[in-house]
């Protein structure tokens, strides 16, 4: 189910309310004129009127389900229907197989899995695959200074 521009307005907007009634109870510093408040007050604030352009949006819209809940796109569209599958069971691929298996190994069959099933061409997606594959091990690796599990790789890198 995917929740309407309406409903989700809501919801942000209330969010935002309660943040500034939360944060009026903070106590101001001393010296200063402004207090720890401040910050989550303007946050708050520009929760509530993105929430209210948002349920704005929702009121205004036609059809079933425009501002509570509808069906996604891919409720009857069997392809959408096993793409959202084979994420799925990418994302539990990494948590359960990841440690064993390695982020080199699992990205790339991952990668190429999708690229196949989106009609790419084999040499093509795997050159992508494998390119992507290196370069988010690198961002991880170097800039981020993240340790992914290497697996079996454990010790070329």
């Amino acid at each position: 189910m995917k929740i309407g521009d309406g409903l989700l307005g809501l919801i942000i907007l209330a969010f935002g309310a309660v943040v500034i009634w939360h944060v009026r109870g903070f106590p101001n510093m001393p010296g200063h004129y402004f207090g720890p408040g401040l910050f989550p007050s303007l946050s708050a604030t520009g929760l509530i009127v993105c929430g209210g352009f948002l349920l704005l949006r929702g009121m205004r819209a036609a059809g079933p389900g425009a501002f509570a809940f509808r069906a996604p796109s891919w409720c009857g569209n069997p392809h959408g229907a096993v793409s959202g599958l084979m994420m799925l069971a990418t994302i539990l691929a990494f948590i359960f197989l990841g440690e064993e298996i390695g982020f080199q190994i699992l990205g790339f069959v991952a990668l190429l899995a999708f690229y196949l099933w989106l009609g790419r061409g084999p040499v093509k997606a795997v050159a992508v695959a494998a390119g992507v594959t290196l370069a988010l091990d690198l961002l991880f690796r170097s800039v981020l200074h993240v340790a992914v599990p290497s697996g079996p790789l454990t010790g070329l890198w």
